[in-house]
């Protein structure tokens, strides 16, 4: 039930001219029930690649903070930010928006969003990042307990 699951891919063809790859790798993520109405998505950490012109960065910790799910009919996922920093300095962040939660084929699944962000490069260069998160179905792992898909997200990386 979080935005943080999908698979999207992008056609390299498609995109802008200046435009860079984001790929972020997310692991299974665990929900919580809190009470009822109110569920948590644990904090998650991603690995986030972005390909640019000559050099690849590698976000090992791009961290999915833990987020709230609220409701019963409609169900919603708080917005969040998830941010990351490289080996070399470059932070990205991402400010992933409210997310609505749906049944789909009889299966409660976080809809698809876009977050955009920023990639900050350690001369002080900003990059523009808007990275997909496709549906993302969820399990029911016991009482009190789902389990959101892993997937993988991606995007593009506007250069200047």
């Amino acid at each position: 039930m979080t935005r943080f699951f999908a698979f999207v891919f992008l056609i390299a063809a498609a995109l802008p001219a200046g435009a860079q790859n984001v790929t972020i790798q997310c692991p299974s993520m665990p929900i919580l029930k809190q009470r009822v109405g109110l569920w948590e998505a644990q904090r998650t950490i991603a690995v986030a690649v972005v390909t640019l012109p000559g050099e690849t960065l590698t976000f090992h910790d791009f961290t999915i903070e833990a987020t709230l799910v609220r409701g019963i009919r409609p169900r919603v996922v708080d917005a969040c930010e998830s941010t990351g920093k490289s080996a070399d300095g470059s932070v990205m962040t991402l400010q992933l928006p409210r997310e609505p939660v749906k049944r789909v084929l009889g299966v409660l699944t976080a809809l698809e969003m876009s977050a955009p962000g920023t990639l900050t490069r350690p001369d002080g260069n900003v990059y523009v990042v808007v990275v997909v998160y496709p549906d993302c179905p969820t399990s029911r792992k016991g009482r009190g307990q789902r389990l959101a898909t892993s997937i993988v997200a991606t995007g593009i990386v506007t250069l200047p």
